[in-house]
């Protein structure tokens, strides 16, 4: 019995996406040969971004018509997923004249410095009354925003490498910024060589304290 006999797809998560998002393709013998398979979303090829015997997750391409897509892989020909790719409305919108408000009305406003000078702060969040809010927490706020931006990019089905130079300073004079501003970390931002398959996590059997 050959390894495409016993490949099959048993579903697919989001059952929604679009351009840039991630799709992940569930069923058993999707892995061959210990490499990632190769997947096309519609008649385009996807980047895979994780692989294992049981589930590929893929980028969804550029370049879709949107609606109802097939998904197909190379390791398990015959079978077909299908995603529903939402199509771009609207391109080019400015967020000067298109303002966006969160739920709770909060407007977020960003400020530039004059031709050759910088503004102490670039970003205000005005409440709806029109007073700002004062920011507490920045550094674990720093550090959350951080690691968001992090995550957003290995969605991407990029890597990342984080560096914390001592001292960290000599940023500031590199990149002209005003002595009030600490750089906090520096982030180098590329593709793999090789698709990534992830080590699978031991399953640990749980156990109680007597």
């Amino acid at each position: 019995m050959t390894t495409a006999a016993l490949s099959r797809i048993s579903g697919v998560h989001p059952l929604w996406a679009v351009e840039g998002g991630r799709v992940t393709i569930s069923g058993d013998g999707l892995l061959s040969d210990e490499r990632p398979p190769e997947v096309r979303v519609g008649t385009i090829p996807a980047r895979v971004a994780f692989a294992s015997p049981h589930a590929v997750t893929v980028i969804v391409p550029s370049g879709l018509d949107g609606g109802h897509t097939p998904i197909r892989l190379e390791s398990a020909p015959g079978e077909t997923a299908y995603v529903e790719v939402g199509a771009p409305i609207a391109t080019g919108l400015h967020l000067v004249d298109n303002p966006v408000f969160d739920p709770d009305g909060n407007l977020y406003v960003t400020f530039s410095g004059s031709r050759g000078q910088q503004a102490t702060v670039a970003v205000y969040r005005v409440r709806p009354d029109g007073t700002p809010i004062t920011n507490y927490y920045v550094n674990e706020s720093v550090g959350i925003a951080c690691g968001l931006f992090i995550a957003a990019l290995h969605e991407m089905g990029l890597v990342t490498l984080t560096h914390t130079p001592s001292p960290m300073k000599f940023l500031n004079e590199l990149l002209d910024r005003p002595d009030n501003e600490r750089p906090f970390l520096v982030l180098v931002v590329g593709y793999p060589d090789e698709p990534i398959i992830p080590p699978v996590k031991p399953e640990f059997e749980e156990t109680k304290a007597e």
